[in-house]
Order: structure tokens, then C-alpha cells, then sequence
């Protein structure tokens, strides 16, 4: 008898641990399942690293059809060229105009001011670096300097900034456009043909670029939102 009361109470003890051990198993799982339900709910932010890589993956891809289309002939070199035209003329301008509706704040002028004043800087320092580090004895040296200094900052540079910064970006970007568009016209073009003129200067002045951002920066004064 006093074996039989010393097993059930034992059986009993197994049981006692058993309920307690799945209670706390229950509670465990009522705290962590909706932790689980919060992170998968939880918006993912991208690095700024992977949002660069997606962007030149995309551009990349974008090349690669352009190429086979071009190879195809479904794209023939006139349609290619008003491609480039309309990208050039019509696109980017646009983007740019539309940049600078924004909204006016004084820390936007501040920084767009700051961002051509360093634009014209950063140029200066590149052309003097490209004619200390190349030499003009060297054959074609023109077009090396020409590369080292001045980038594809439109084609390529205003949509990617587009996607990392938005219009915000593309603002202080159009900054830099402006100084590229007015060296290249001046500089840029006396450095590959030997001279300059008036008429390339004005060239860079009515580029669509500086247009862009003459008008961009009115409306951006004017507060005048379209």
C-alpha cells in the first residue's frame, strides 16, 4: 500500500511538471509569435549601398537591351540619335525644372549656392590636376585630359541621384550640371579644337542644362510651383 501511494504520487509530481513545463511553453509562444508577426510587418529599409547597386543594375540592364536592339536593328543610328535628343532636350531639363519645385527654403538656396560654388572649385582643381598628371607631349593628350575632367554627370548622374535622393538631390546635382555645361563649352571645347570663341561660350550658356536651371532657379525664387 505504501508503495502504490509512493508511485501515484510520483505519477502525479510527472504530471504537476508536465502542465507547469507546457504552460510555460504557452507563454513562450504568446510572447514570441507576435514579435514574429511585428518584424515580418516591419518595413525593410534598404541600405543606401544596396539601393546604389539596384540602380546600376537597372542601368545596366537597361544598356544591354538598348545594345541587342541596336545589334537587331529594331533601333536604327537616327533612332538612336533622336533618342539622345530627347533625353538631352526634353528629359533632363525637365527633371531639373522640376527639381526646383521643391518648395523655397532658405537652407535648399544655401546649399544649391554651396553646391555651385564647389562645383566650379572641384573642376578648377581637376583641370589643374589633368595638366600636371598628363603630359601635353603625349599623343591625343587632349582627349585623356578632356575624360579626366569632365564625367557623364547628366546621362548617368541625374537619374541615379533621382532614385537615392530625389528631387532634393537632383537640385543640388543641376548645380554641378550648370558649371559642366559652361566648361565644357568654354574650357572643354578650346582644349579639343585648339581655340575659343564667343560663339562656343554662348553655346555653353544656351545649353538646355544652364536653360533648365535659369528657369528652374526662377521659379525656385518666384516660390512659384507647378
Amino acid at each position: 500500500h505504501k508503495g502504490m501511494c509512493e508511485s501515484n504520487a510520483f505519477i502525479l509530481h510527472v504530471k504537476n511538471a508536465r502542465l507547469s513545463s507546457d504552460a510555460r511553453l504557452t507563454d513562450a509562444r504568446q510572447d514570441i509569435i507576435p514579435r514574429l508577426h511585428y518584424l515580418s510587418r516591419k518595413e525593410y529599409e534598404p541600405s543606401m549601398f544596396a539601393i546604389t547597386t539596384l540602380q546600376l543594375l537597372k542601368m545596366f540592364f537597361l544598356v544591354i537591351v538598348g545594345y541587342f536592339s541596336f545589334r537587331s536593328g529594331l533601333i536604327t543610328h537616327e533612332g538612336n540619335k533622336s533618342l539622345s535628343n530627347l533625353l538631352l532636350y526634353i528629359v533632363n531639363p525637365m527633371m531639373i525644372i522640376h527639381s526646383f519645385s521643391t518648395g523655397y527654403t532658405s537652407e535648399l538656396l544655401h546649399g544649391f549656392l554651396w553646391a555651385f560654388v564647389l562645383s566650379v572649385l572641384t573642376t578648377s582643381i581637376a583641370i589643374v590636376i589633368s595638366h600636371f598628371l598628363i603630359s601635353g607631349k603625349k599623343k591625343s593628350f587632349e582627349v585623356e585630359r578632356f575624360c579626366c575632367v569632365y564625367a557623364n554627370c547628366g546621362f548617368m548622374g541625374i537619374p541615379l541621384v533621382n532614385s537615392l535622393f530625389g528631387s532634393e538631390g537632383v537640385l543640388y546635382l543641376s548645380a554641378y550640371v550648370a558649371v559642366f555645361s559652361l566648361f565644357v563649352w568654354t574650357h572643354g571645347y578650346g582644349l579639343m579644337t585648339g581655340k575659343t570663341d564667343r560663339r562656343s561660350m554662348l553655346k555653353g550658356f544656351a545649353s538646355p542644362a544652364v536653360i533648365a536651371v535659369i528657369i528652374g532657379f526662377i521659379l525656385f525664387i518666384g516660390r512659384i510651383s507647378l
